[in-house]
């Protein structure tokens, strides 16, 4: 009879100095979930930007070089078309038809 409470102390004290389980492992995936998510849409949608150059909400913002002094120069563009590379989006816009002549797929979320 004596084990058996002994045992149960023992259970019971060690209980009281464990550590306690980590809730942000629990929060965590979700998490990192949606910002691979945004990292990845974020990624698809400006991959093909020139280089230097970064999204406005109406066209880009592109640094041509430095003055003088050391200071980027940059030139902002209000059309989408001076902001991409035309080659990168020749071939975005080749795939999309090649996947519509192909027609959907059976894994084709996007319908």
């Amino acid at each position: 009879m004596r084990t058996i409470h002994f045992v149960l102390l023992a259970l019971a004290i060690s209980s009281i100095f464990a550590k306690p389980k980590s809730l942000s492992s629990t929060t965590e995936d979700p998490v990192k979930t949606k910002h691979r998510l945004v990292q990845k849409e974020l990624n698809d949608k400006f991959s093909n930007m020139k280089e230097g150059c970064f999204p406005l909400p109406k066209g880009c913002r592109c640094i041509t070089g430095k003055d003088g002094d050391g200071r980027d120069k940059s030139v902002i563009y209000r059309s989408k078309d001076e902001c991409y590379n035309k080659a990168a989006e020749e071939a975005k816009k080749g795939r999309r038809e090649a996947i519509e002549e192909e027609g959907p797929s059976s894994g084709d979320y996007y319908q």
